[in-house]
């Protein structure tokens, strides 16, 4: 109220205007059939590898384009999140913060088919690598705009108009947060400076659980 008034220019003695910290968005995320759908309308394993290696590990998408096929510890299931000073498409790991996130089968055999269907012979260290297109640029790591390309091309064929590499990544998130994986483990799996963060971005996720606990209940019913 008393924000309200300053801001209609009535003059209240003793008080200051409070700083009103702006409401964060809820993140967007895919639902499971959502995801499905867009995996569908992958037609090539590189798109396919893509989509499940983001939505498997919740990787940023700089993070996935500065990937080099050392990070990926196959026999131990891992994918490490290396910084490094130098990428040739400009990727980036926000924070320059490393950090080492489990796979499982679904990764490992959407980067075996890449690998055998599409890299082939290809000598590159990075992961993710031009493969269609111009001669000039075949073999050449991928950029945000190869990406944006793929992205518009998965949500016409998807009809998922909201997917993005950033969605798959809040999905990832919110699919541990809850099935009650620990948020300090989410916080370090997502490479958050904070838990803090995390629960910035992801805590309207436990007011959704205990609105729906109350409900259950019956606390939150309708009065007769």
């Amino acid at each position: 109220m008393l924000v309200h008034t300053q801001r209609r220019g009535i003059d209240v003695d003793g008080y200051s205007p409070i700083a009103l910290k702006p409401v964060r968005a809820i993140p967007k995320t895919l639902t499971s059939n959502e995801v499905a759908r867009v995996r569908a309308a992958c037609q090539r394993a590189r798109e396919r590898f893509w989509v499940t290696l983001l939505d498997q590990t919740g990787l940023r998408r700089g993070e996935a384009l500065g990937l080099r096929h050392e990070d990926l510890r196959l026999r131990a299931g891992e994918v490490h999140v290396v910084p490094r000073e130098f990428n040739v498409n400009e990727a980036q790991v926000k924070g320059l913060k490393a950090r080492t996130v489990p796979i499982g089968p679904a990764v490992l055999d959407s980067y075996a088919d890449y690998m055998e269907i599409e890299y082939s012979t290809l000598d590159s260290d990075y992961v993710f690598v031009n493969l269609f297109g111009s001669s000039a640029s075949y073999g050449a790591p991928m950029t945000r705009d190869n990406v944006k390309d793929i992205t518009s091309r998965l949500r016409r064929r998807s009809g998922v108009a909201h997917y993005s590499s950033h969605v798959l990544r809040h999905t990832y998130a919110t699919r541990l947060l809850r099935a009650k994986v620990p948020v300090e483990v989410v916080s370090e799996l997502l490479g958050h400076n904070s838990v803090q963060t995390t629960w910035d971005i992801y805590g309207h996720l436990t007011m959704e659980d205990h609105r729906r606990t109350l409900v259950q209940a019956g606390v939150l019913a309708g009065v007769n």
